[in-house]
């Protein structure tokens, strides 16, 4: 009587595992759901990393910007040393000229 009680549990019990085996997602269906999960995390990691190069791009453009304004304002500060390099040379030949002039006129004033 025991086998025959002990057969009827094992054979109970291996119907009710199959059966809540089958209640629940089969195999085939948890991977199309790890598939579509896997999908969606992927979809909105490239979103991400989109979203992240657009920003990078706008900063690699705005710093383009700022470059060509410092670039800009370097070129005019040198232009503006030129110019005063420019007019502190004529500035010197002047007071050179001037320097001549008066040394004529002392030598003039002391005959």
């Amino acid at each position: 009587m025991t086998i025959k009680k002990l057969s009827t549990l094992v054979l109970t019990s291996f119907v009710c595992i199959m059966l809540l085996a089958s209640c629940g997602p089969n195999k085939k269906e948890r991977t199309l759901q790890d598939l579509e999960q896997q999908q969606q995390q992927l979809n909105q990691q490239a979103k991400d990393d989109q979203l992240q190069a657009n920003n990078l791009t706008t900063d690699a453009a705005n710093l383009d910007k700022e470059s060509k304004a410092d670039s800009s304002k370097s070129q005019y500060e040198k232009d503006q040393a030129n110019v005063l390099n420019a007019e502190a040379q004529q500035n010197l030949s002047k007071a050179a000229s001037l320097d001549a002039q008066i040394e004529k006129a002392k030598s003039d004033a002391t005959e």
